[in-house]
C-alpha cells in the first residue's frame, strides 16, 4: 500500500456541506451578526427629551397668561465616551467573529476525524474480505493435498478455524459502517440515509518540520477571541472612567403666552423662549470605583485565560506533532514489513507445494501480513488526524479549500 496519498475530492465536498449545513456554524455566525448591530447603538447619542405641559388653570406672567409649555433637552456624554463605547462594541464584534471561526474550524476537524474513522473501517473491511478469499484458496490447497495423500485433514480444519475467525471479524466491521455513516450524515445535518462515499486514500501531506515559538498560535481563533475580549475590557475601563464625569445637557424651553386684552404694553402676549443648560453631578463615587475594580478583575481574568489557553494549545500541538512524526515512521516500517511478508509468503507457498511441513507457517505469515496491512492504514489515519489537529490549532488558511456561501 503506497504512503503518498492524493487529495480526497469526496472529503472536500463533505467539508463544504458541513459548513453550509451546520447549525452550530449558522448560530455562531448569527451571533456575530448580532454583535455587529451593537456598534451603532453604542455610538449613538441618548434620545432627546421633549416635555409638553398644558395649564388647566392659566399661570399669569407679566407678558400674558401661560397656555402651554414645551421643553426640549439633549444630553451629551463626556468627551470621548461614545468613542470608547464604540471601541468596546467593535472589539466584542471581532471576538464574536473569532468565535465563529473557532466553531467553523471545530466542525471541519470533527468531520475530518469521523471521515478518517470511516476510512479505517472501510479499508479494513476490504482487507478482511481479501483475507477471507485468500484463506478460501488456502483451504482448497490444503484439501487437495489431503485428497492426494500429501497433507493432513488437520491443515484443512486449521484453515476452517482461521476462516471462521476472519468472517466474524468481517461481520463485526461491516456492522459498524451503517451507524458510523448515519452519524457522519447527522454531522453534515442531512438525511442519515444519504450515501457516504469514502475515498481509497486519505489526503495526507508529507511530514513537515514543526516550529515552536510564542507566536505559534497568533492565528488561532480562540486566542484571537481572547485578545479581542481583553481589548474590549481595556476600552471598557475608559468607558467607566468617563461615565464618572459630568453629563452635559443642552435644551430650550418654549412657553406660549396669551395676550392681555385690557393692557397695552410692549411684547404683550409674546411667546417666551429660554435656553437651558444642565450638568449632572456624579458625586456618589462608590459605584464608579466598584465598576472600575470589576473591569480590572475581568482584565486579570482574561490575561490568565490567555496564559492557560496558550499552555493547552502548546501541549496539544506537541502531542499532535509527536503522533504525526511517529505515524510517518511506522508507515515506512509497515510498508517494508508488508513487502518482506509478501516475499516470505510466496516462498512458503512454493515450499508447501513440495512439502506438507510449511502449512502452519503459511497461515501464520498470512495473518502477520494482514496485521501489517491493518496497522498501516491505522497509522495513515493517525497521521491524517494529527495533521488536521495541527492545522486546526494553527488555523492554516491555505489548508482549507471550503467555500462558504
Amino acid at each position: 500500500m503506497a504512503t503518498i496519498t492524493i487529495q480526497s475530492q469526496e472529503l472536500d465536498t463533505y467539508l463544504k456541506i458541513a459548513i453550509q449545513n451546520s447549525p452550530q456554524v449558522k448560530a455562531a455566525y448569527s451571533t456575530f451578526e448580532a454583535a455587529l448591530q451593537r456598534t451603532p447603538q453604542a455610538n449613538a447619542l441618548p434620545d432627546p427629551m421633549l416635555t409638553a405641559s398644558a395649564f388647566g388653570k392659566m399661570m399669569e406672567t407679566r407678558l400674558g397668561a401661560q397656555e402651554a409649555r414645551f421643553t426640549l433637552m439633549q444630553t451629551f456624554p463626556w468627551f470621548g465616551t461614545l468613542g470608547a463605547k464604540k471601541e468596546v462594541s467593535q472589539q466584542q464584534a471581532e471576538a464574536a467573529f473569532q468565535n465563529y471561526l473557532e466553531v467553523r474550524n471545530e466542525v471541519l476537524l470533527n468531520v475530518k476525524k469521523l471521515y478518517a474513522e470511516l476510512y479505517l473501517v472501510d479499508q479494513t473491511v476490504l482487507l478482511e474480505e481479501k483475507n477471507v478469499n485468500v484463506l478460501e484458496q488456502y483451504r482448497s490447497l490444503a484439501l487437495n493435498a489431503f485428497e492426494n495423500g500429501k497433507g493432513s485433514m488437520a491443515d484443512v480444519l486449521r484453515v476452517d478455524i482461521t476462516i471462521n475467525k476472519a468472517k466474524t471479524n468481517l461481520a463485526l466491521l461491516q456492522s459498524r459502517i451503517a451507524p458510523m455513516k448515519a452519524g457522519f450524515n447527522a454531522m453534515l445535518n442531512r438525511s442519515i440515509k444519504e450515501e457516504v462515499v469514502i475515498s481509497s486514500m486519505l489526503p495526507l501531506k508529507p511530514l513537515q518540520e514543526r516550529r515552536y515559538d510564542e507566536n505559534l498560535f497568533s492565528n488561532n481563533p480562540r486566542m484571537s477571541a481572547l485578545q479581542r475580549q481583553l481589548a474590549s475590557l481595556e476600552a471598557q475601563q475608559q468607558v467607566v472612567q468617563k461615565e464618572g464625569l459630568p453629563v452635559v445637557g443642552l435644551g430650550v424651553d418654549y412657553s406660549i403666552l396669551s395676550k392681555y386684552d385690557t393692557m397695552t404694553m410692549a411684547n404683550n402676549g409674546q411667546d417666551a423662549v429660554m435656553p437651558m443648560l444642565s450638568i449632572s453631578l456624579p458625586i456618589f463615587r462608590s459605584k464608579y470605583k466598584a465598576k472600575q475594580k470589576e473591569v480590572t478583575f475581568q482584565v486579570e481574568s482574561k490575561i490568565h485565560e490567555q496564559e492557560a489557553l496558550a499552555n493547552s494549545l502548546m501541549a496539544t500541538y506537541h502531542m499532535a506533532s509527536f503522533e504525526e512524526e511517529q505515524a510517518h515512521k511506522l508507515i515506512a516500517l509497515y510498508n517494508k514489513q508488508i513487502q518482506i511478508a509478501q516475499q516470505n509468503l510466496q516462498l512458503l507457498l512454493s515450499a508447501y507445494s513440495n512439502s506438507t511441513e510449511e502449512f502452519n507457517e503459511v497461515l501464520a505469515v498470512q495473518q502477520e501480513l494482514l496485521t501489517y496491512q491493518i496497522e498501516l492504514i491505522s497509522q495513515l489515519k493517525i497521521a491524517f488526524v494529527s495533521q488536521a489537529t495541527i492545522e486546526f490549532l494553527l488555523f492554516d488558511n491555505t489548508s482549507e479549500n471550503t467555500d462558504e456561501n
